[in-house]
């Protein structure tokens, strides 16, 4: 049962825990992994274009592969903030607002 000292992170318990902490493991290696195979997909367009741009000018070239890694950049940032925000949302929902751990406890 409940005691006065558990507060917090512990009365989730470690069972819960360790499910969240391999779901959060799982999320962050689907983002990962998608986040890679995408920038490997535009870094290799970009190439493509860099190489095309090369014949015509040093200039536009250069261009197009900043533009092409600012992309890649970009998209990896935004798969971090959606996996954290997800896992925020999974915690507020299921733990937050039944009243498990309060909102300034969710890591």
């Amino acid at each position: 049962g409940e005691s006065a000292h558990d507060t917090g992170l512990s009365r989730v318990g470690n069972f819960t825990l360790g499910l969240i902490s391999s779901f959060t493991f799982l999320l962050g290696a689907f983002c990962s992994a998608l986040a890679g195979y995408v920038s490997m997909w535009v870094s290799a367009q970009t190439n493509i274009r860099v190489c095309s741009a090369a014949g015509r000018t040093y200039s536009e070239s250069f261009d197009i592969c900043f533009r092409g890694g600012a992309f890649s950049a970009i998209l990896a940032l935004t798969m971090c903030v959606t996996g954290v925000t997800f896992v925020y949302i999974f915690a507020y929902i299921f733990f937050a607002l039944p009243g498990t751990i309060e909102t300034a406890d969710i890591p």
